[in-house]
């Protein structure tokens, strides 16, 4: 299996369990769930715009 966590990862502020990476001019915010050996995806915006109404932000 491919290791989900390549370098620059980095969580995310006042969200537990929600990492961040940077591709290009982009971030990717998303968790990654041990147990079902998946990745999920919760948002995917340019860089000025990511971060806006996080509180929203759900992986179910």
């Amino acid at each position: 299996m491919a290791e989900p966590r390549f370098r620059g990862i980095k969580p995310v502020t006042g969200r537990p369990g929600v990492l961040r990476a940077r591709v290009g001019d982009y971030r990717v915010l998303f968790k990654i769930d041990e147990t079902r050996r998946v990745v999920i995806v919760g948002r995917v915006a340019p860089r000025d715009r990511v971060y806006k109404r996080l509180s929203d932000l759900r992986f179910d």
